[in-house]
């Protein structure tokens, strides 16, 4: 048997398909512009292969999380509200 949602409830859904249809267009941008996504996650954090077009990226910042596989780090920039996200090596 289907209820109706209540306002709280579509109003949640509304959301997430919002979110949905943001990263598709994102990874979409992506993917025209030669990047290879390799994964997205809520957010939308959209994760791509590290390659020289990443650096054609205006207004990156490099960050770094520590994780149970040491430090990782990686530059993350903005475009179309969504985070694009890539692995970097850095020299010790």
């Amino acid at each position: 048997m289907n209820y109706p949602l209540t306002a709280s409830q579509a109003s949640y859904v509304e959301h997430r398909r919002n979110l949905a249809a943001q990263a598709d267009f994102c990874v979409k941008w992506l993917q025209v512009n030669g990047l290879e996504v390799i994964a997205v996650s809520d957010g939308p954090r959209i994760t791509v292969r590290n390659s020289p077009l990443c650096n054609k990226l205006e207004g990156a910042v490099q960050g770094y999380s520590r994780g149970p596989k040491g430090v990782e780090h990686y530059k993350t920039v903005i475009r179309f509200d969504c985070e694009v996200r890539w692995k970097i090596e850095v020299a010790s």
